[in-house]
This record gives structure tokens, C-alpha cells and sequence, in this order.
């Protein structure tokens, strides 16, 4: 066995952006050992190549396991913001995407329900960890603007 510098997409490299050393068999296939989970025998049921990308053919034959999101752990909405404070609909998530639609032409202001002093400009959007969507609450200076909303639980 011998050990080889290689470059992987999926792994991380050291803080300065170095590459990992790694250990390689005769055939190119990564060596990989464990501690706990899965056993060594799991980890060589599909080795993995790491000489070049995959295929999208050779990442289906390995059968990995992918995960999948349940279509109601997800919803995307739209609000159209007014002077009025209100706020998002009900919906319960752990992460809420809060955009200004790219067409709108007022910037919308966010916050609670006491006060909305953040501010997105038409276009931008931020990443907000929130129990429930409603906890957020949108406003626009004057007139009106289109806000979109994603979450996920």
C-alpha cells in the first residue's frame, strides 16, 4: 500500500488549502478506516475511485445512499409588503430564505413584531434561523413590494 497526495471534491483539505494525505490501494480505491458506525467490510462494499471525477453512471452502480427531502418539510411563498407591518404566513421551519423579489422597485424592512429595522434592498435576500416564519414580520417605506419566502424544517 502506498500513500498518495490526491485532490477530492468531497473532502475537506488542512486550513491552509493543502491537500489531504490519503491512503490508496493498488487499484486506486481509497482506503478508509472506522471507528464505530459502519464496519470496514460496509465501507469496501463500494469503493470509490479517486484517480477522477465519477460518472453520473458509475455514482448510480455504487448505489450510496442519497438523502431526500419530504416535500413537506419544504414551502416557498410570496407576501406583498405595504407600510403596514405583517407578518410571513404560518410556517413551521427551522430555516427561513427571506428575498426582496429582483423586480421589486421598494426596499422591504424585517424584524419582529415590535419592530422592523433590517433592511433588503430588491433583489437580496438573507438566511434566517426561525421556529415559525410568522415570527417575522415585513414592512416597505411606501408603496408596495413583492417578498419571497423558502423554508425548510
Amino acid at each position: 500500500m502506498a500513500i498518495y497526495s490526491v485532490y477530492l471534491t468531497t473532502l475537506p483539505t488542512v486550513g491552509d488549502g493543502d491537500p489531504v494525505n490519503l491512503a490508496v490501494d493498488e487499484n486506486g480505491k481509497l482506503i478508509v478506516i472506522a471507528e464505530g458506525g459502519l464496519t470496514d467490510a460496509e465501507l469496501r462494499a463500494t469503493p470509490v475511485p479517486v484517480s477522477g471525477p465519477l460518472t453520473d453512471a458509475e455514482i448510480r452502480a455504487a448505489a450510496l445512499p442519497v438523502a431526500q427531502v419530504a416535500a413537506d418539510l419544504v414551502a416557498s411563498a410570496t407576501i406583498t409588503a405595504t407600510t403596514t407591518p405583517a407578518p410571513l404566513a404560518s410556517q413551521p421551519c427551522s430555516s427561513l430564505l427571506l428575498q426582496v423579489d429582483p423586480d421589486a422597485t421598494e426596499d422591504v424592512f424585517f424584524g419582529s413584531s415590535a419592530a422592523q429595522y433590517m433592511q433588503l434592498v430588491p433583489g437580496s435576500s438573507i438566511l434566517l434561523r426561525v421556529s415559525n416564519a410568522d415570527l417575522i414580520y415585513v414592512k416597505t417605506a411606501a408603496n408596495t413590494a413583492v417578498v419571497n419566502t423558502f423554508t425548510s424544517a
